[in-house]
């Protein structure tokens, strides 16, 4: 036997981020014809889903409308009646919590100063 299984995700198609796990994507669809305005992604997880950690941001976004650059396409999804197609994409984290960084407060750094001499327009941290 072993840990590894499909696991289902729904993405609810209102224009906000989503968390779905971070596996590999098996399929993305309409799964439901009478939910049009939601897409189920099927990723490959561990077989407890407690145990997911790896997870992905995700949003759906409709054909035509706007994109931000930094999006990556996972896959694309056809309602049931063919007039709408749904496409998923992740987006990547804004702030990355980095592990490293837990407890440590900014640190304010020193105020830099202009040299002087108009010449020499490098800049010089302060004593």
């Amino acid at each position: 036997m072993t840990d590894r299984a499909v696991l289902k995700w729904q993405v609810a198609v209102d224009d906000r981020e989503h968390r779905i796990g971070g596996g590999e994507i098996v399929h993305v669809a309409v799964q439901y014809p009478d939910q049009p305005d939601v897409v189920t992604v099927w990723t490959v997880e561990p077989r407890n889903r407690d145990a997911v950690t790896a997870m992905r941001l995700v949003r759906v976004f409709g054909t035509g409308h706007p994109l931000p650059y930094f999006a990556t396409p996972l896959g694309s999804a056809v309602t049931a009646n063919g007039r709408l197609v749904w496409h998923l994409f992740e987006l990547p984290e804004v702030e990355p919590k980095l592990p490293y960084m837990e407890g440590v407060e900014d640190v304010p750094l020193p105020e830099a100063s202009v040299a002087e001499d108009t010449a020499d327009a490098t800049a010089k941290i302060a004593p």
